[in-house]
């Protein structure tokens, strides 16, 4: 192992720890590469929306089986996101990545090769394996190899990650379909080079560190974890579309499971075999933490939600649409390295209490428009909104992980 590679036996050495500066740089050329992988593999998550009545229309389908083009991806995510802690402490960095962005990259493939639905949901779901791990593993590397008094500016970096790719993803798919003259298949096509090259970047610069842990893996709690998180976010979906016994059938059924999977938790946890080890929660901060990024997350993804459909009702043209919702993630994305900064310096108070203060009422401000409201204010509003939740995520993200030990990061 060379001089700027970090060891490890359950935590790693942080850089700037050992050599000096030597050491900084491979750690963190690591963290800008799985940033770049997940940034790519978020703003595919929600590049399909705009697409779904273009592929409704082009492989003549109904309107509810085109949207499991994203329902798809969802389910995916929400059944391998709980093994992640698991396969993070069994493989190493390099391994996972060439895992989770090998899948990305296969998955594109097949997307973009896709000759009818069948294997357009195929591609997605192999997309959603490799972006569930993405993630966890960026959140783990970072809190390992950042030392804490430098989270703030790191976690300020993450926040453009989480925050625009997701926004931006229609505006950047309304432009590729209509250039491509409504052709989908380019989406895959756009995101393949882009994957692939950040693919042969992080094999050659990832350094090869982990803890190789020895746990082995609950089966009952893998099945447990993939029916309650699975079968509820279904269940979610069938919210408002006139499911019937259905919706109350999958949320009963995934609800239970929910239950019986963290009770198994706990019981494995007294002997550290938990599938997803949930004495996180013992830790207040990141309990709180946890629920306020919760709703500022909701905020964020309803209105960027339910604006889109507003707009549409008053009759704004869907390209226009799209730009009005890019200034805001924009402003949240360059906030993110400087409120990371300040964290650094003043702590997490003095940015959270202006920022929800501000996300509460740009939320309400938003909530009482009409009709007749200016579009030019709207747009301020949810600038607004998106710079109140700029000075609350970034604290939020670096102060819920700080408390916590260093066993319990994966």
């Amino acid at each position: 192992m060379s001089s700027a590679e970090p060891t490890h036996s359950g935590t790693a050495q942080k850089p700037g720890a050992g050599d000096g500066c030597r050491d900084a740089r491979t750690p963190y050329m690591a963290i800008y590469v799985l940033l770049a992988a997940a940034f790519i593999a978020i703003l595919n998550e929600t590049i399909m929306s705009v697409a779904i009545p273009v592929i409704e229309t082009d492989l003549d389908i109904s309107a509810a089986l085109a949207q499991w083009v994203t329902t798809a991806f969802l389910l995916t995510m929400a059944v391998v996101i709980p093994v992640t802690g698991f396969l993070i402490s069994k493989l190493t960095l390099r391994q996972l990545f060439l895992l989770s962005q090998g899948l990305f990259v296969a998955g594109t493939v097949i997307g973009a090769l896709a000759p009818g639905f069948a294997l357009v949901i195929v591609g997605r779901v192999i997309q959603a394996v490799g972006t569930a791990v993405l993630l966890p593993l960026l959140m783990t590397t970072v809190l390992r190899l950042v030392p804490e008094k430098n989270r703030g500016t790191m976690m300020g970096n993450m926040s453009i990650v989480i925050a625009v790719a997701p926004a931006i993803g229609p505006t950047v798919s309304g432009f590729i379909l209509q250039l491509a003259s409504n052709n989908w298949h380019m989406l895959f096509w756009t995101m393949l080079p882009i994957g692939a090259v950040v693919l042969v970047v992080g094999t050659l610069l990832l350094p090869s560190f982990g803890e190789g842990s020895d746990k082995r893996v609950d089966v009952l709690s893998v099945l447990l974890s993939a029916v309650g998180f699975g079968v509820t976010v279904y269940g979610l979906s069938l919210v408002g579309a006139d499911a019937g016994a259905m919706l109350w059938l999958s949320l009963g059924i995934g609800l239970t499971s929910l239950a019986l999977f963290g009770l198994r938790q706990i019981r494995l946890a007294r002997t550290d075999s938990a599938l997803l080890d949930l004495r996180v929660f013992r830790t207040k901060s990141f309990s709180i933490s946890t629920a306020i990024l919760s709703i500022g997350m909701l905020a964020m993804f309803g209105v960027i939600i339910i604006l889109p459909l507003y707009l549409a009702l008053r009759g704004v043209e869907v390209l226009t649409i799209g730009l009005m919702l890019m200034p805001g993630p924009l402003v949240m994305g360059l906030m993110g390295p400087f409120v990371g900064r300040w964290f650094d310096l003043v702590g997490p108070k003095p940015l959270m209490l202006p920022g929800s203060i501000l996300a509460v009422l740009m939320l309400l401000a938003i909530s009482r428009a009409t009709a007749h409201t200016p579009v030019w204010l709207l747009l301020a509003i949810h600038v607004s909104l998106n710079i109140g939740l700029s000075l609350l995520f970034t604290p939020v993200f670096a102060s819920s992980m700080n408390g916590l030990p260093p066993k319990l990061y994966p």
